[in-house]
């Protein structure tokens, strides 16, 4: 047997040890969804029947305006999936169990710190307009939309603090999602993405912050404030946005993209 189809065996043991048994022994069962927690393999089974059923539970939002995301900074990646539900609340997901959110509350606020893991991935269900805004701190964060049927999301107003990052888009293998209106405020470096979305009204106010619209947003009105050396990213000849205004200190973004 040649050496070159010996390392390729062994690499490939490796790797199905690694996901497929070290990973399940690990804590981490393999499951086709979080909702169907179906185990994916036989070690994943075995575990799944060894484990024990959700014994935390989401956290009830009543009474809460205001929700703070605090990370650990460089490095880590977060997964936030907004939908409709029938009350507000909030949970973070363990494949395939709830795991303890680390939160506190002071008046109408929920204070989440996530300075543990290194990916973190929690769960928003909104049933009416009472949370007003979400502020996500020092991580890079994906946020999925999704709504029930064909009706509108309204979301709470997003903050985006210092050196954070993050990708506003419809929810995976679905189709754009509308939302009615969107206000997003993004602060010291920190970069904002929207992509795959319809929005009737965008308003946004970036301090030194980066925001990137992608080909395949749709929007009716976009109207960003730029302060400091803040830019906006977009396509230039877009059809996709009927209007589009700037206002502020527009000089930093002139100059990197001048007028025809």
């Amino acid at each position: 047997m040649k050496k070159s189809t010996i390392y390729i065996l062994s690499a490939a043991l490796i790797i199905f040890i690694g996901l497929f048994i070290l990973h399940p022994l690990s804590g981490n069962i393999l499951t086709s969804s979080y909702e169907s927690k179906e185990p994916i393999g036989t070690i994943s089974k075995m575990m799944m029947k060894l484990g024990k059923p959700d014994t935390v539970q989401p956290t009830n939002l009543q009474h809460i305006e205001h929700i703070i995301i605090n990370g650990s900074g460089k490095g880590q990646r977060g997964f936030i999936e907004i939908r409709q539900g029938d009350e507000n609340q909030i949970w973070k997901a363990k494949t395939p169990y709830l795991a303890t959110l680390s939160s506190k509350i002071e008046g109408n606020t929920i204070i989440i710190n996530e300075t543990n893991d290194s990916y973190f991935n929690l769960h928003l269900s909104l049933a009416s307009p009472s949370i007003k805004s979400i502020t996500l701190n020092n991580t890079s964060f994906y946020c999925d939309v999704i709504a029930q049927g064909e009706s509108q999301v309204t979301m709470p107003q997003i903050n985006v603090g210092k050196n954070g990052t993050l990708n506003i888009r419809t929810g995976t293998d679905r189709q754009q999602m509308l939302l009615s209106k969107l206000k997003i405020e993004a602060k010291e470096e920190s970069i904002v993405k929207l992509e795959n979305l319809k929005i009737q009204d965008l308003n946004a106010t970036l301090t030194n912050a980066r925001m990137d619209l992608s080909p395949n947003l749709i929007a009716d009105s976009v109207n960003i404030n730029l302060q400091g050396l803040s830019h906006v990213i977009r396509p230039r000849d877009s059809k996709n946005i009927s209007v589009f205004n700037l206002t502020g200190e527009t000089a930093y973004y002139d100059a990197r993209y001048p007028k025809k």
